[in-house]
């Protein structure tokens, strides 16, 4: 299994960059996995929130393929405590 996760809109600081790649160095013992970074041009980066919302989702249905189970993080989704994620 590989796994993708994909980040929308601009690069990450330095010490969150940091952050991801060191959990990625964890992961890397069991699965592949890469970070994705999924931007849209900067001449929309001052665009409506409406817009920004479009163009994050004409980027990711870009990207989905049919062997793709997708799974989207969201503040209003579902908690998971570790062992429900496992």
């Amino acid at each position: 299994m590989h796994i993708e996760v994909w980040s929308l809109g601009k690069a990450n600081e330095s010490y969150i960059e940091q952050g991801i790649q060191n959990y990625f160095k964890k992961i890397k013992y069991w699965n592949s996995i890469d970070l994705v970074l999924l931007q849209y041009p900067k001449k929309e980066q001052n665009a409506s929130i409406e817009r920004i919302m479009q163009l994050e989702e004409e980027l990711v249905l870009k990207r989905l393929q049919a062997q793709h189970y997708l799974i989207v993080l969201d503040e209003r989704g579902k908690l998971y405590n570790s062992i429900q994620w496992s």
